[in-house]
């Protein structure tokens, strides 16, 4: 259960930040078809079953910046398909944090995602030439 989670990582994070948006949307629906009983919560008390507003504000907030960063979503949702954590970070711990967030949102982790890209795009580039240059030769 996300809520009793000794889990303090980057990863249990995001999925408090999941969760936090699913309420919001299933509140959304639930109030845009007449379903919803009772006063409409606002988003701090939404917020607040998952995290404190001042913890939201100054750090999970950092989460609305990742959409633009496939392969760091696929970490944080411990995707099967996610990169591992040298090869997102370029460092590797036991446990990641806001901290390591924040870095890699300001550029060079988010830049070794593009470099990862680039580097499989060289790589089939190559590849290509390879076999072009061995059909040549027969």
């Amino acid at each position: 259960d996300i809520l009793e989670s000794t889990d303090r990582g980057l990863r249990a994070a995001y999925q408090k930040y999941c969760a936090f948006l699913h309420a919001e949307t299933t509140l959304r629906e639930k109030l845009d078809d007449n379903s919803w009983v009772g006063q409409k919560p606002t988003n701090t008390e939404i917020i607040e079953i998952f995290v404190s507003k001042s913890m939201w504000h100054s750090h999970y907030s950092l989460f609305g910046k990742v959409s633009n960063h496939p392969l760091l979503i696929k970490w944080l949702d411990n995707d099967p398909d996610k990169p591992g954590d040298f090869e997102l970070w370029g460092f590797e711990k036991l446990s990641y944090n806001f901290a390591d967030l924040r870095e890699y949102l300001k550029g060079p982790a988010g830049a070794t995602e593009k470099a990862s890209k680039k580097g499989k795009e060289k790589e089939k580039e190559k590849a290509q030439k390879e076999k072009k240059s061995s059909k040549k030769r027969t």
